[in-house]
């Protein structure tokens, strides 16, 4: 490592040095293998990772204002991108057993748009043929008028103030948020799952105590 460090120093001091970009790289990667050493010897699960990657990519940058954190952490994420596919995963993991073992299926509904992002999570009885996760490319316009379809007042407002909007339907829930990459990552999906799943167990409990 510090080898590295040193080659590097010295090629950058000859200007337009064809070997700097090369070397970085070359730091970059031993970076990225010493924290994955380190994150190894603590013998991390999937979801403390994902807390750990939070931190280092989103919080500390967010906190420390690191160079050109405004255009990393809030520029919009494209569609399928891996964060929301990460996201989503989190999500099939959490349910579908669940919901597979009652014969159902569970699938998402992702609506994209360049500022606003929906998912859907949808439990039907259709299981064949049936994508796990279904990807629509909208306008603005189409996005939000599906969404004021759930009955939501001033969603724009809502979603802009409170950062996300969320809730059950006949046959699933949802959450929309603004698409910003640290809105979407791994780690929030776990907190978001949770969430969920407390209310549907709240849930449970009330309809049993009607019943």
């Amino acid at each position: 490592m510090k080898k590295s460090v040193k080659k590097l120093f010295k090629e950058k001091q000859k200007a337009l040095s064809p070997n700097i970009q090369a070397l970085e790289g070359e730091k970059k990667n031993l970076i990225n293998n010493l924290n994955e050493d380190i994150l190894n010897s603590f013998n991390l699960n999937e979801q403390e990772r994902a807390l750990v990657d939070y931190a280092v990519n989103i919080t500390i940058p967010l906190i420390m204002r690191h160079k050109s954190y405004e255009k990393e952490l809030f520029s919009p994420l494209r569609i399928k991108d891996t964060f929301l596919t990460n996201y989503a995963g989190v999500f099939i993991n959490r349910f579908r057993d669940s919901f597979e073992r009652r014969d159902k299926k569970f699938t998402i509904q992702i609506l994209y748009s360049n500022h606003i992002i929906g998912m859907f999570f949808k439990v039907t009885s259709e299981r064949k043929n049936k994508e796990q996760i279904v990807w629509e490319n909208k306008s603005e316009d189409d996005l939000l008028l599906k969404l004021s379809s759930l009955g939501c007042q001033k969603i724009t407002e809502s979603l802009f103030m409170q950062k996300d909007v969320r809730g059950f339907e006949r046959d699933g829930f949802y959450i929309i948020k603004p698409n910003e990459k640290k809105l979407w990552h791994k780690a929030i999906a776990y907190l978001d799952t949770e969430e969920f799943a407390d209310a549907m167990l709240r849930n449970g409990d009330m309809e049993k105590q009607n019943a």
